[in-house]
């Protein structure tokens, strides 16, 4: 039966662009993700959380961020931690700072009605809210910033005419 060997791939900086070179051959080569290269090397992906043990977490009297409760596998999120299924769908942790805007803020604060109609275009006004170590709301607003604009009818109608002309 076959065996596999697993190495680190090396990496060349191309002026602002980096390549990705097979570890076992010289000279080396550029290798691409999920595709067999001459030498039979095949560059994986993978993204890897580490999942504590509900039992352990239980110890440490540990709470989930995102819903308060104590209890079930969690993963590590910011200096806290969070369920590893779903438990609170209506809030959502951010990874990373979005743009804030002041428009957003403006539309956020608008009459249902119009802030629907402009929300079709500009995607949905989000208010982002800061949370203490143990997923606690501290009432402060840190900002506000649009989600991913919906691409209504006239979005597509506008842009299909610019491209067949």
């Amino acid at each position: 039966m076959a065996t596999t060997r697993e190495a680190p791939p090396k990496y060349k900086n191309d002026g602002g662009n980096v390549q990705i070179l097979c570890p076992f051959c010289e000279p080396s080569h550029p290798i691409y993700p999920h595709k067999i290269s001459a030498c039979g090397t095949l560059l994986k992906v993978a993204a890897v959380q580490t999942v504590y043990p509900a039992r352990t977490l239980k110890k440490a009297e540990v709470v989930c961020v995102k819903c308060g409760k104590p209890g079930g596998e969690m993963v590590a999120y910011g200096r806290g931690f969070v369920h590893v299924q779903e438990c609170n769908p209506e809030r959502k942790l951010l990874a990373e700072a979005p743009t804030y805007s002041e428009w957003a803020r403006r539309v956020y604060n608008m009459p249902n009605w119009l802030r629907g109609w402009l929300e079709r275009f500009t995607g949905a006004a989000t208010e982002v809210i800061e949370l203490d170590g143990e997923g606690r709301e501290t009432g402060r607003i840190i900002g506000y910033y649009f989600a991913e604009a919906k691409r209504g009818r006239h979005f597509e109608r506008k842009h299909s005419q610019a491209d067949a002309g």
